[in-house]
């Protein structure tokens, strides 16, 4: 129980800013969908919707509906950058991933590009995003 209090208390101590978790613009935005073999590279069309971080992109026959964000959390020491998304394949694969990926850097450094793959079919096939966050 006290190591939970001495938890609590130095996490509370940090005094760490959240950073509210923007959309991205299209123009950001790249999906490719791929064999992890190396023997299919599909480019996608990707759409963004009307909820916020909400999307939608095919892949020759695949269709995914996706919602993606990042969000920045900042102390006096480091900033704290969590990457999360989930994509659901609605035409042939019919499956759902998710991942979240937290990046921890000194308060100089800021995030340039995301790029990150989703594994689908037992990790057979990747679902691949880009962003670039300074466009």
């Amino acid at each position: 129980m006290i190591k939970l209090f001495i938890g609590v208390f130095l996490f509370s101590t940090l005094s760490w800013g959240q950073a509210a978790a923007p959309d991205y613009d299209p123009s950001q935005v790249k999906f490719n969908f791929l064999s992890s073999d190396g023997e299919m590279w599909l480019d996608c069309v990707t759409k963004k919707l009307d909820q916020p971080h909400s999307w939608t992109t095919s892949c020759g026959q695949y269709v995914f509906n996706l919602h993606m964000f990042s969000r920045d959390f900042t102390n006096s020491a480091e900033t704290m950058v969590e990457f999360h998304y989930w994509a659901t394949e609605t035409a042939v694969l019919k499956e759902t991933h998710t991942q979240s990926t937290w990046l921890t850097t000194d308060t100089a450094n800021s995030t340039k590009k995301i790029v990150s793959y989703l594994g689908f079919s037992n990790d057979s096939m990747q679902l691949r995003v880009q962003i670039d966050l300074k466009k």
